[in-house]
């Protein structure tokens, strides 16, 4: 029922007691607004001095262009004059790095496959893209390693199936990860416990016994069966699948720092070109024992530049452990689409279609070009 009142003086004083808070109101959010839209961009404008936060894993063999880029500081050659970079190690995992991006405490990061796609497939959190390709190589992170006294199988059915009633570990959302997984699922395969353990807890649980075999990367399986308490088992070699490392960028960078953006990407050209030379190996281990406290030289060289190990199932005569592409090639998209599928399928991300503008191939194809000096590439 509607009530009718007769509108009196009090009445006329109290409705202008409430309009003026009201319009106090409007006037603030609208001078936020205003404020939002006249606030400088987050990196500058074009040409001025940058800060840049860059995160990578040294103990991660193919972001090892991060470490080259972190030691010989080619950034100084391109940035803007004034321009600094700060790198932060993501020793908890991939996890913490994507994290970074997302909230912002980070605008480049060196990421594996799994979690490259996870970052820039989810823009709920953040709005990420992949620029180029870091490293692609079939045994730097496909790695299972099992127990010294594990029996050697002859054929890679042979050595999934031993793995069955097996407690094996693997750090959950990596490359490795996905890689293992798969390879057990394709092969009908269940380990008694499945162990969801990071890069700095796997190492300990395997040196107390606790494990029977892990999917690893390099250089921590080296650094294990150098020390005698593992052996390889077998590697994304043996089944024939690759794996793949990517700059992974904030948009907003992108799109306010054109000029930074082809800068750090002739940087990441650069590292990839002197690690690619076999004249600087010996430069590049220096720099990586540096930047991995207590490895070893010759881990480091081995998980490098150290032929493929035979495995029992394959052997490959190939010498080459990564290749650096910069560009995304039609075999690092076929990569990218494949996990993505898997990675769907399985349901650790959303969607298996890579979302439109998540990969920015054009960048690191006008560095490659030699014509990145547009003002978008």
């Amino acid at each position: 029922m509607m009530e009718a009142r007769n509108v009196s003086a009090p009445t006329h004083r109290l409705v202008r007691a409430y309009i003026r808070p009201i319009l106090l109101v409007c006037t603030m959010y609208t001078s936020t607004a205003i404020g939002a839209i006249d606030a400088p961009p987050r990196y500058g404008h074009m040409g001025e001095p940058v800060h840049l936060t860059v995160g990578y894993q040294p103990y991660y063999a193919e972001a090892w262009s991060a470490a080259v880029v972190r030691s010989r500081k080619f950034y100084d050659k391109y940035l803007p004059p004034g321009s600094s970079v700060q790198f932060k190690v993501g020793t908890k995992g991939a996890g913490v790095l994507v994290t970074a991006l997302r909230k912002g405490e980070h605008d480049i990061s060196y990421l594996s496959i799994a979690p490259t796609l996870s970052a820039i497939q989810e823009q709920n959190f953040a709005d990420l893209r992949a620029v180029a390709v870091a490293a692609v190589s079939a045994d730097l992170c496909n790695v299972v390693i099992v127990r010294p006294d594990a029996p050697v199988q002859k054929t890679v059915a042979e050595q999934v199936a031993w793995l069955a009633d097996k407690r094996l570990a693997v750090p959950s959302g990596t490359c490795a990860d996905v890689f293992v997984s798969r390879l057990l699922s394709e092969h009908g395969v269940h380990p008694a416990i499945l162990f969801d353990q990071n890069i700095d807890v796997l190492p300990t649980s395997w040196r107390m016994g606790k494990l029977d075999a892990a999917a690893v990367w390099e250089p921590e399986a080296t650094q294990l069966i150098d020390e005698g308490l593992a052996r390889r088992m077998l590697s994304g070699t043996d089944v024939g699948r690759k794996s793949a490392s990517f700059v992974v960028v904030r948009a907003e960078l992108l799109r306010e720092r054109p000029d930074v953006t082809r800068a750090w990407l002739t940087t990441e050209r650069d590292a990839q070109m002197y690690l690619a030379d076999p004249n600087n190996a010996d430069e590049i281990v220096r720099t990586l024992v540096l930047q991995t406290g207590g490895l070893s030289s010759e881990v480091i060289r081995k998980a490098l530049y150290g032929e493929l190990r035979r495995t029992g199932a394959s052997s490959s005569s190939s010498p080459v452990r990564a290749q650096y592409p910069f560009v995304f090639t039609d075999e690092v998209m076929g990569l990218l689409a494949d996990t993505a599928a898997y990675m769907a399928k399985t349901g650790r991300i959303g969607s298996a279609d890579l979302r439109a503008g998540a990969i920015e191939p054009d960048w690191a194809r006008a560095v490659s070009r030699g014509t990145a000096t547009d003002h978008r590439p």
